[in-house]
């Protein structure tokens, strides 16, 4: 399901735009797009892949779900996997959210997860373009609080600082 499918320009929201006019702003300069979708169906992945021209093995790993916190990059996009932990109704609910960001959009897949972006998509309404963090970098931030410290393995570099120190 679509939750949200709006184009921003420098920093401003322009408008509410229906999915198959996405790669129309995402061409446009100084336009993002923002896709958020929930317990999408085959076909809307489909159709996000086509209008943002994703990678294949990347939307295979967003359909297939269950994968690993993991960070990829393909060409000129990021794949974030992230997982959840939630409370629904006093049961723990394991979930994935799966965000793709290219240069111009940002796609967030939100699979058995209920908490979602708005904050984040509030947070950048009417600011200044030049205050506005780059979507990469707020995104991977983002992605990077969900992922449980234990399933984050440090680089070598900071294993031999560490290790210097003892």
């Amino acid at each position: 399901m679509i939750v949200n499918c709006v184009a921003y320009q420098d920093g401003r929201k322009v408008a509410d735009i229906p999915p198959e006019a996405i790669s129309e702003y995402v061409g446009r300069p100084g336009h993002l797009v923002w896709v958020a979708l929930k317990d999408p169906e085959e076909a809307e992945l489909r159709t996000m892949q086509e209008e943002f021209g994703l990678h294949e093995l990347a939307v295979e790993d967003a359909l297939k779900g269950n994968q690993r916190a993991k960070v990829e990059e393909y060409g000129d996009t990021l794949f974030v996997v992230a997982n959840t932990v939630e409370v629904v109704e006093g049961e723990i609910v394991v979930g994935e959210v799966d965000i793709f960001v290219g240069p111009a959009y940002v796609l967030s897949v939100r699979t058995r997860a209920s908490q979602g972006f708005v904050s984040h998509r509030k947070s950048t309404r009417n600011r200044p373009a030049n205050t506005i963090p780059n979507p990469a970098q707020k995104t991977a931030t983002s992605a990077q609080a969900r992922i449980p410290a234990s399933r984050i393995t440090p680089s070598s570099s900071s294993v031999e600082k560490s290790s210097n120190r003892v």
